[in-house]
């Protein structure tokens, strides 16, 4: 529902979409999300160069989320030449996650969605989703770029407790 209520056809619908999708599909803070440049992605996967810690690591991006940054690219392609960022805002800088924030509390809002929909949910949204999959618990640690696999435990654990997580099923 929530990303739905943005316009694929404009260039800022088209990037808010690739954004969630990545958020989504491959896990990503937000902050590590909004710090990707153009040459971190490959076309199937994206590095993230200053995870928490300041740690490295190598993203799997699933098929429907290259979809949405191929569809972003498009507009990005005609209109940021000058920009390094995969996200940029419209004058080429870094999109702020305080942006983000914003732009989920009025996708909330528009969709008509009660529950709290925040950026860190979709993280575990597509953690727990990696896990119903049948996705082992080190090939999730190192998605999410977990030092320790009691941290990917722990973290799962919490966020497939109804009660305290949002399923993105809920939010798209």
């Amino acid at each position: 529902m929530v990303i739905s209520t943005f316009n694929p056809k404009c260039p800022t619908g088209a990037r808010n979409i690739a954004i969630i999708r990545v958020l989504y599909g491959c896990q990503l803070r937000s902050a590590e999300c909004c710090d990707l440049h153009v040459r971190d992605y490959d076309g199937e996967t994206l590095l993230v160069r200053h995870g928490k810690g300041d740690k490295r690591r190598e993203v799997g991006v699933p098929h429907e989320t290259r979809e949405a940054i191929a569809s972003w690219m498009s507009y990005r392609g005609e209109n940021y030449v000058g920009s390094d960022y995969l996200f940029p805002t419209l004058t080429g800088g870094r999109v702020s996650t305080n942006y983000l924030r914003n732009a989920i509390v009025r996708a909330r809002k528009k969709s008509g969605l009660k529950k709290r929909v925040h950026l860190h949910g979709f993280r575990h949204s597509g953690a727990s989703r990696l896990l119903d999959k049948g996705a082992k618990l080190q090939d999730i640690q190192r998605q999410l770029g977990h030092s320790s696999i009691a941290t990917t435990d722990k973290y799962l654990h919490s966020i497939n407790d109804k009660a305290r997580c949002l399923r993105i099923s809920d939010s798209f």
